[in-house]
């Protein structure tokens, strides 16, 4: 008796283990990607401040007309803009400085449109700078950087 219940035993464990190898599926998948260029900045206009009069005595606030930027990136990707709180503007042909002050029209936003297509969104930056009395007559003239993180 002993031999057949061992025979049975062998034979139930190999047909589990066919079964086993019968239980496995698999289904077809593909993948994909998107290439798109880097996001960009690309500069409208200038933040320009008209020909001001120096005042007789005191000061008076001089207000620039805005600058403007282009930012390309995708549908529903969020961005960050930052510009410096003040940039110095120094005399041509002198050391004369004048501090201009920087506020951007948003420091937040989103690109409209469908989610993952190219987008573009406009932000600007004004100021404004003071002209004091003993100020030199000139050109004065600086650079800053408008910086877009997306997120």
């Amino acid at each position: 008796m002993r031999p057949i219940l061992i025979a049975t035993f062998t034979a139930a464990a190999l047909a589990a283990g066919s079964a086993c190898a019968q239980s496995r599926v698999s289904a077809p998948t593909q993948g994909s990607v998107t290439v798109i260029d880097p996001a960009q900045v690309r500069q409208d206009a200038d933040l320009a401040v008209p020909t001001v009069s120096r005042p007789a005595k005191g000061a008076r606030t001089a207000k620039a007309s805005d600058g403007s930027y282009t930012l390309t990136g995708l549908g529903g990707e969020a961005f960050a803009v930052s510009a410096p709180q003040s940039v110095v503007l120094t005399r041509q042909g002198g050391t004369e400085e004048i501090r201009l002050q920087i506020v951007p029209s948003q420091t937040v936003g989103a690109f409209a449109g469908p989610a993952g297509q190219p987008a573009t969104a406009k932000v600007g930056v004004s100021g404004s700078l003071p002209v004091a009395s003993d100020a030199k007559s000139g050109v004065y003239q600086g650079q800053y950087d408008v910086t877009v993180a997306y997120q």
